[in-house]
């Protein structure tokens, strides 16, 4: 019977791709010959990927140019999508003129953690069983965890296991009212568009990373809070 095991090396490698400003996963390319419109700020993209894989509110990196001009390299959030083929950016990425071919666009994916109250959490788990019974009371807010925000996640090694993991920093849920469920679970989720504190209903672009089960279930009253972070381990199987 074959062993795999997974390297040190290795597990740093995959938890900064995930979780580090930047990372090598962070990212999906959505075009990678895009035109830009320095007077509209607009990004006009053709190809596999195409502005119809990107949401309003969502950020992006854009790099890259032709022998005339590049656009600035860096992180743009979108302000509208006029069509399936361009969107408009909320800052201008091009000071010298227009650029007409060249451009890079990738997709930043960011990260929240929800509270819900599945009873029983399984592998097979969609962010639609998150959402179905997230909590939704009283100045209920999924907590931002954006790896594009460098103070977001520690990357370190567990000093037992030697298995490398992401920490998130810690986030707080605080209760408005008395209204609130008695939760069970914190979910990790990825999403590409605009960030939605409390959303009531599913939203595009979620993966549903990871889900951590409490040990007991966590009601909060009006005012009270309860701290959180959220650990992954990267390891092998014994």
């Amino acid at each position: 019977m074959a062993t795999w095991i997974t390297h040190d090396l290795g597990e740093q490698f995959l938890a900064r791709g995930r979780f580090y400003p930047l990372g090598a996963q962070l990212f999906t390319v959505v075009a990678a010959n895009a035109a830009y419109t320095q007077a509209s700020k607009t990004l006009t993209m053709t190809g596999e990927f195409t502005a119809a894989d990107v949401e309003v509110g969502g950020k992006l990196y854009i790099v890259g140019g032709d022998a005339t001009r590049n656009v600035t390299a860096g992180i743009y959030e979108i302000a509208t999508r006029p069509n399936d083929n361009s969107v408009t950016l909320t800052t201008d990425a091009q000071p010298a003129g227009n650029v007409a071919t060249g451009v890079v666009v990738l997709q930043a994916w960011r990260m929240c953690i929800a509270l819900d109250a599945r009873t029983v959490i399984s592998e097979s788990d969609t962010i639609a069983a998150v959402e179905a019974y997230e909590e939704d009371g009283t100045d209920y807010r999924r907590q931002l965890v954006d790896p594009l925000n460098s103070a977001s996640w520690t990357i370190d090694q567990d000093a037992e296991s030697g298995d490398y993991q992401a920490t998130s920093a810690q986030v707080t849920f605080t209760a408005g009212a008395a209204d609130w469920q008695a939760n069970r679970n914190a979910a990790l989720i990825a999403f590409t568009g605009a960030y939605v504190a409390a959303p009531s209903t599913a939203l595009a672009n979620e993966i549903l990373i990871a889900s951590l089960q409490f040990d007991n279930s966590v009601t909060l009253g009006n005012g009270e809070s309860h701290p959180f972070k959220f650990r992954l381990r990267f390891s092998e199987a014994a």
